[in-house]
């Protein structure tokens, strides 16, 4: 049974590269190309492969639907089953082209879902990513996606523990997901780990993957890897840049940018807006907007509990099982994720990220007196305002525009009393009657905190 099993697979893997082949499109974008119908008949629509009569494919270049693609039945299953039936952009400008076996360079905007570009087949294929909690969703999307597949697939990123399980079974899998330094290590103190059977690299978020913060990782893995090999880049910025190119030995690579006359980088469905207020003022347009996002009743209450919704935080200084059960708790549930640019990296959310803001004239509430009166029912709270109040000025001297960024310009006594401190912490990283002279925080001892 197994047997039959894997002769129908094969005979599958042989009409579907045929296909490949027989319509392989030009070095050009596909979306320039009229889409297949969506009731138009796939695969060989003519002639049966007895070799009386030519075979003729129907298109994939161009076409909307992952249905229409030269991908195995297995794939069609899990990408049907995972919710995946139409292709953005810049799967439909890629696909087409990384099934063929060619290198590409492809630039979309961000939430565009890059995720689900990475080849069919089993092979050895690593997947880099330039952040932990990035590589764990791209690990949970192959997953899905290649439920139905046998071939083995692993998650290489720092910040866990298991290494040395690692490095008993790194060498066993088909496909790695992983971060540079991760991978990297693997690669000096994992016996006998061997990358020379290679066939596709995939670097996602390939700006920040190539820039100064892993160049010397990056550097030391591409020396390891066999330069025979198809390399495809996804990123929301695009670089032609020669050494970037050179380095990762890429071969007439395809320069595909979805978004390349757009005026803006953003998807058309989100609108951003910024608001400027005062910092004594931003307790206040923090709990007007969470009364109004989530229609509170009794938005004057500071336990959550009450309210029944979360806050949550995401930053850097959380570890890897930290970050991960926050961004895992935030898309199953009704919460708000304060975070920092950790999280700017091509992160998507299971459940649409929405919330409505009614700009409406009316006095922001002020929550001074709430959180003194916090601050005075629990005292351990005291040194986490404080602490909150430290880090935002030093967030600020760390900003380059000092016209708009200046410790000086800040009443440092309206915003201690606006976090509930009756007087401001002390600020030993300043100094004394002379906060303007205090550019950067190049000379801060960092015991101050």
């Amino acid at each position: 049974m197994k047997l039959q099993r894997r002769e129908s697979e094969l005979k599958e893997i042989e009409t579907l590269t045929e296909w490949i082949q027989s319509k392989k499109p030009d070095s050009s974008n596909p979306l320039s190309l009229p889409p297949l119908p969506e009731k138009s008949k796939v695969g060989r629509i003519k002639g049966n492969g007895d070799g009386k009569d030519s075979v003729v494919f129907s298109s994939y270049a161009g076409c909307q639907m992952f249905n229409q693609l030269p991908i195995l039945k297995k794939t069609k299953k899990g990408l049907k089953e995972g919710k995946f039936v139409r292709m953005t952009d810049v799967q439909r400008a890629t696909l087409p082209h990384s099934l063929c076996g060619r290198d590409i360079l492809g630039a979309a905007k961000t939430g565009s879902w890059r995720s689900c570009t990475e080849r069919d087949g089993v092979g050895c294929i690593i997947i880099l990513s330039p952040t932990r909690v990035l590589g764990s969703q791209i690990f949970g999307v192959l997953n899905l996606v290649g439920k139905y597949h046998g071939f083995s697939a692993g998650l290489l990123i720092g910040g866990r523990k298991g290494v040395d399980t690692e490095k008993e079974r790194v060498n066993e899998l088909n496909i790695l997901v992983c971060t540079p330094g991760r991978l990297l290590q693997h690669m000096d103190e994992t016996p006998n780990f061997d990358c020379s059977q290679l066939q596709v690299l995939v670097l996602d978020e390939a700006d920040c993957v190539l820039d100064n913060k892993f160049k010397a990782a990056v550097n030391a893995i591409i020396s390891q890897l066999p330069t025979h090999r198809q390399t495809l880049l996804f990123s929301v910025t695009r670089t032609k840049s020669v050494k970037d190119l050179a380095r990762l030995s890429l071969k007439d690579p395809e320069y595909l940018s979805v978004h390349e006359e757009a005026t803006i980088a953003t998807p058309h469905l989100l609108k951003e807006t910024a608001i400027i207020v005062p910092p004594s003022s931003e307790a206040g347009h923090a709990m007007e907007f969470h009364q109004d996002t989530f229609k509170l009743k009794n938005p004057g209450v500071p336990n959550n509990s009450l309210t029944g919704i979360s806050l949550m935080c995401l930053h850097a200084k959380m570890n890897q099982e930290q970050r991960i059960r926050t961004y895992s708790k935030f898309c199953d549930s009704r919460a708000v994720l304060f975070s920092t640019d950790v999280a700017s990296r091509g992160l998507d959310f299971n459940k649409s990220v929405q919330w409505e803001v009614r700009a409406k004239k009316k006095q922001i509430l002020s929550v001074t007196p709430m959180l003194a009166a916090v601050l005075a029912q629990f005292p351990e709270l005291h040194g986490v305002a404080g602490r909150a109040f430290v880090t935002y000025l030093k967030a600020i001297l760390k900003r380059k525009d000092k016209e708009v960024f200046y410790v000086s310009k800040l009443d440092t006594d309206e915003f201690a009393a606006s976090l509930g401190l009756p007087m401001p912490p002390e600020l030993r990283f300043l100094k004394p009657k002379n906060k303007e002279t205090v550019e950067s925080l190049d000379d801060v001892d960092e015991k101050d905190n």
